[in-house]
């Protein structure tokens, strides 16, 4: 019985490792949908030389195993009607829709709402289990106005509230920026998790580990995605963005990056520490980053060097336990 259970148990895993899924990326022209797909794949230098997607550009990645195709839908108003139009070749299918809203643009916020309510109920009719997730866009530091860029989030909100209620659907809610790309990395792969703890469970765990060493972050990433972090200020990240894009370049993009690496810029030392989860055939390698301060005397931060390895081994049972949870292993142990 045991062994029928485990075989059984295998072809789930082996099933959700092969199944390809498709996430369709939505918003008006000019909202940023292909810079935000640009940064997930992380190509950061062509963020200021974008050319507006004309119908749909798909790329594929890899998540943890599963297949995803990204469907990025030009925003042009010829484009959406060809697509609401054509909803059986465009709308099927779909298991995620990312709405893309430029925060900044106050009197396009209307003409927003009306579509995204179209490409919504279509996409329900065709799916009534589809995720959704709204990017408030834009979100800018920088930006002067910050009480516009609330009241535009909240304008969008209330003005497809009803409809959204009355699918029975909850939205995830993000504030991304182009000029924080991991606030887009981290935005886009807390829903491919599948489990809503997940994520607040790994930040909390990071944080309490930064905060127990006095570390400035904690990031941990795999697949090319943030997917748990901690940062002593908002400071912090800004200071720290360019070195962190080269490392994850050495890993994801180039390989260089077997083992562990360690970076150090003029204020920090950032550690990365790489360990491996399987999952049923499957081997995924996660990337544990943090910042000590230099500050610290040298045998001090070599200490820390060997808690932060230790740490690791916890980051792994817990993604190990929501991996088993998820699957459904833990019904074996009730099987006699």
């Amino acid at each position: 019985m045991y062994k029928f259970v485990k075989e059984e148990l295998n072809k789930i895993i082996e099933d959700e490792l092969n199944s390809v899924q498709k996430i369709a990326i939505l918003g008006l022209a000019n909202a940023g949908k292909t810079s935000l797909v640009k940064t997930i794949l992380y190509e950061f230098e062509a963020l200021m030389v974008l050319a507006p997607t004309k119908g749909v550009d798909r790329s594929d990645i890899s998540f943890l195993g599963r297949q995803l195709v990204i469907w990025d839908f030009g925003g042009q108003e010829r484009y959406r009607n060809n697509y609401l139009r054509q909803p059986q070749k465009y709308f099927r299918g779909i298991k995620y829709l990312y709405y893309i809203i430029d925060v900044q643009e106050s009197a396009k916020i209307r003409q927003s709402m009306a579509y995204f309510l179209k490409s919504l109920e279509i996409a329900y009719q065709f799916n009534p289990n589809l995720k959704i997730y709204l990017f408030f866009h834009k979100y800018d530091t920088k930006y002067e106005d910050k009480s516009r860029l609330i009241r535009n989030e909240q304008e969008f909100i209330q003005g497809t509230l009803h409809t959204i209620q009355s699918l029975g659907i909850t939205p995830s809610i993000f504030h991304t920026s182009i000029y924080n790309p991991f606030s887009i990395i981290s935005s886009f792969a807390q829903p491919l998790l599948r489990n809503p703890n997940l994520y607040e469970t790994l930040c909390r765990t990071i944080k309490a580990f930064c905060l127990d060493n006095q570390l400035n972050f904690g990031i941990l990433f795999v697949n090319d995605f943030e997917i748990g972090n901690y940062y002593a200020s908002p400071e912090a990240l800004k200071k720290i963005n360019q070195s962190l894009i080269q490392i994850y370049q050495k890993i994801y993009i180039d390989g260089s990056l077997q083992g562990n690496y360690a970076k150090t810029t003029e204020s920090l030392q950032i550690n990365t520490t790489k360990f491996d989860i399987s999952v049923g055939s499957a081997k995924f390698s996660f990337y544990f980053t943090v910042g000590i301060d230099l500050t610290k005397s040298l045998s001090e931060r070599e200490r820390l060097s060997e808690i932060i390895e230790i740490f690791t081994d916890k980051l792994k049972l817990i993604l190990r336990n929501s991996e088993i949870i998820r699957l459904g292993v833990l019904r074996t142990e009730d099987i006699k």
